[in-house]
């Protein structure tokens, strides 16, 4: 199975033809692991994602795979040690995903960190995270820091520490897990939402009724075990339904139960009251490196009351890092009370962080005209302390089970995901071996590489991207081109040269010959079904190269109409999401609960008016193929 687009239809088949061990709700980083976690131990598998894979807080991070240094501040010094372990596995498992950046930390008259502190602080990171020699701190004069980050103020600065961050493209991580996931055999849908539960006799789950946000048809899904690692949507899985409620007429299921049992009280999913979760915004702005200019990453500590931020805040570290071109800063955290589907970045959150680098590098001269883009991520927190099932039991650091047999996921975050997922699959693991007699190898993720991880590991990168860029002029892409195509999809770029070698203009329809072949193998490899799937999470343009995404916006739709036949309507409703993803991207709003959706109808044709050639191009079908 592959993440061809046109070919969801037939996927589907599998769903009936198939009893699986276990049904992972929830396409993030967290369920993309535990799906290939579970399917390389022997574990028939099957993940749903209501919306596009990666789509939440999994695209929207700070973009970074921490070695635990901010643990040591809280003496966890075992999750220190367990960080720098993890971080080093994905190097060598991604290592084209994957970029090391200095992380300079200056420390500044009266502030928190001092040189002493700093030094043995690193030090000890450096023993306890067991980083390499080409790795370790480094402790930097005034002089020395001023001339790696000239436009940094002087006023009251020591000096700085020096480690290593490792900066990531989480957005194709998530993919490329699951596409691994994929190749070992476990089943993953994007766009295939979870509306309602199966029960058995006795009350405990035994399946999932799902419906394709695409077309609307329904799928019963059968399995002995249902996790929920759905991350900031865990409540809304949780919550009752009644507008899902099945239509025995046109869902697409094997047992009638499934209308009989649909209002079953959801109340028993969840094992939590409200109270014990709260939202947390990540909230990020990008600048071009011409306007701010930053060769090294920068962690500044900052006061908020300094920023004008509200008092009860306390002091954090935002960070300005360079990637791609551009600079971008984050994180401003806060609470959210605001939808998860969109987290938008508020006037206070932009402000907030652009007082913060104006402070700290006052010749730069930065303006909010200066923002190109901005995003933000929500995740939960569940508060464990005194929490516990209904069933009298303690509530699992992992898992949480509810009465119904639901499995919730209790964390999930970018550092570490493999270990967590090893753990998770290790606990039902043993469930299912207490259930039903089934013993299954033990993880084998450890030294397994993502899809187009086949590099040569970390050592072999950059003779594999030389390769990269000789294949590349044989095609007439420039050697940035082809760098940039080998370090986004690693050892699948063949399949991506192949597509170039092959275009001629009749397929490119006007496409530069790097963005058509990157939308080709997107539709046909990586389960893209929309341009904001591409240009969001598959490129990741919208937030560092979003002049790429204005400037052929109408081309990508017209090119996607014509492949996948879309009509007129289908045709404004997906340029209107893309609209609105721009203009969530580059505006801030004053409040951050309020996110207005426009959704297109006949009697709306004015407001978000596409092309005359679009419009055009809904009625038409392409199946020509490269």
């Amino acid at each position: 199975m592959k993440l061809a687009s046109k070919s969801r239809r037939k996927h589907y088949q599998q769903l009936r033809e198939n009893h699986y061990d276990l049904i992972i709700i929830g396409g993030g980083i967290s369920g993309a692991a535990i799906a290939l976690d579970a399917v390389t131990r022997g574990m028939k598998v099957v993940l749903l994602e209501k919306q596009d894979f990666g789509f939440g807080a999994s695209s929207r991070s700070t973009k970074l795979i921490h070695g635990g240094l901010r643990y040591l501040q809280s003496f966890q010094l075992k999750q220190v040690t367990h960080s720098g372990e993890e971080r080093a596995l994905l190097y060598e498992n991604a290592p084209h995903l994957v970029t090391r950046r200095k992380m300079l930390i200056p420390f500044y008259k009266g502030g928190s960190f001092g040189k002493i502190r700093t030094a043995i602080g690193l030090r000890l990171y450096d023993y306890l995270a067991k980083v390499k020699a080409d790795e370790r701190q480094q402790i930097h004069s005034k002089s020395a820091l001023l001339s790696l980050v000239p436009a940094l103020t002087d006023q009251g600065l020591k000096g700085a520490g020096e480690y290593v961050e490792y900066v990531v493209d989480d957005a194709r991580l998530t993919l490329e897990i699951i596409k691994k996931a994929m190749e070992k055999g476990a089943h993953c849908f994007n766009y295939l939402a979870a509306i309602d539960f199966n029960y058995d006799d006795k009350g405990y789950i035994e399946g999932v009724v799902a419906r394709d946000q695409l077309t609307g048809n329904r799928y019963l899904i059968e399995g002995d075990f249902c996790l929920n690692a759905t991350g900031a949507w865990r409540q809304s899985l949780l919550a009752p339904q009644d507008d899902h409620a099945i239509d025995s007429s046109t869902a697409t299921v094997k047992d009638q139960s499934v209308k009989d049992q649909s209002s079953t009280d959801r109340s028993a999913n969840n094992s939590l009251p409200d109270s014990a979760i709260k939202w947390i915004k990540g909230a990020h702005i990008v600048f071009d490196q011409t306007d701010f200019p930053l060769k090294e990453a920068v962690c500044i500590e900052i006061d908020p009351q300094e920023e004008g931020a509200e008092s009860k805040r306390k002091k954090e570290m935002v960070m300005a890092i360079p990637y791609a071109g551009k600079t971008y800063v984050g994180v401003s955290q806060s609470e959210y009370e605001g939808n998860v589907d969109m987290p938008t970045i508020s006037v206070s959150d932009q402000g907030y962080l652009l007082s913060a680098m104006q402070r700290f590098f006052p010749s730069l001269h930065l303006t909010s005209e200066m923002i190109e883009s901005s995003w933000a991520g929500v995740m939960p927190i569940v508060a464990h302390k005194g929490a516990s099932s209904k069933k009298g039991q303690p509530v699992s650091a992992l898992l949480d089970e509810a009465e119904n047999g639901l499995l919730t996921l209790m964390s999930g975050k970018l550092t570490g995901y493999r270990s967590l997922a090893q753990a998770v699959v290790d606990e039902l693991a043993s469930k299912i071996m207490t259930v039903k007699q089934r013993q299954f190898k033990p993880c084998q993720t450890a030294q397994l590489t993502v899809s187009g991880g086949d590099v040569g590991g970390s050592a072999g990168l950059d003779h594999f991207l030389q390769e990269a860029i000789k294949r590349g002029e044989t095609l007439q892409l420039s050697e940035e081109e082809s760098r940039a195509l080998a370090i986004r999809y690693g050892s699948n770029v063949e399949h991506l040269f192949t597509i170039a070698e092959k275009a001629t203009p009749e397929v490119l329809q006007g496409l530069p010959l790097l963005l058509y072949t990157q939308l080709y193998y997107s539709v046909t490899e990586e389960g893209v079904m929309t341009p904001c799937d591409f240009f969001i999470r598959r490129l990741g343009a919208l937030y560092f190269d979003i002049d790429l995404v204005k400037n052929h916006r109408v081309a990508v739709v017209e090119w996607m109409a014509r492949y996948f036949g879309w009509s007129i309507a289908e045709v404004k409703r997906y340029n209107a999401e893309l609209e609105q993803a721009l203009y969530q991207a580059t505006h801030a709003v004053e409040d951050d609960r309020i996110v207005k959706i426009t959704h297109q109808t006949d009697d709306n044709q004015s407001q978000n008016r596409i092309s005359k050639d679009a419009e055009e191009v809904g009625t038409q079908k392409n199946e020509a193929d490269v």
